[in-house]
């Protein structure tokens, strides 16, 4: 099972990457792939807020 970020570890990639730390340490740091990192950038730019989109599975009964 893969880990979801919480927002306050989400917060801290975006602080790390906008004061232009060095994108290996910010990946080794939470131990992350550089695509993960840049995944939650995008998302925080797109839609301003680290919030999860709701998941398309089967309603609840």
């Amino acid at each position: 099972m893969t880990k979801h970020f919480t927002n306050e570890e989400k917060t801290q990639l975006i602080a790390l990457y906008e004061a232009n730390v060095d994108k290996i340490e910010i990946l080794k740091k939470f131990n992350i792939n550089n695509s993960t990192l840049f995944r939650v950038i995008k998302g925080y730019h797109e839609y301003g807020n680290f919030d999860r989109k709701r998941g398309s599975g089967r309603d609840v009964l």
